[in-house]
């Protein structure tokens, strides 16, 4: 299974290594965009990969480990919320 992170700091660090050493994969997305997103992936090996919030959003399980302040500006409008995933 492919679980999405909405925000990719210390706590969804730590949610991404045990889904991966439980054997699922991982796509990881944060407020500055998949491109900055390479040393959470160098940490994380091959089963995780850096997407946008709104293909991070459209897994079936999706994780929000963004700060509470931030909540509202990571789920507003389309940047995050997007189509079920086609799994």
């Amino acid at each position: 299974m492919t679980i999405g992170m909405i925000g990719a700091g210390s706590v969804a660090m730590a949610f991404a290594r045990y889904l991966l050493a439980s054997g699922h994969e991982v796509e990881l997305s944060n407020s500055r965009g998949p491109d900055t997103l390479a040393r959470q992936l160098s940490e994380l090996g091959s089963r995780a990969r850096a997407v946008t919030a709104a293909e991070a959003a459209s897994n079936n399980v999706v994780l929000l480990a963004v700060p509470w302040a931030r909540i509202r500006e990571a789920l507003s409008g389309s940047s995050a919320m997007g189509q079920p995933h086609p799994d």
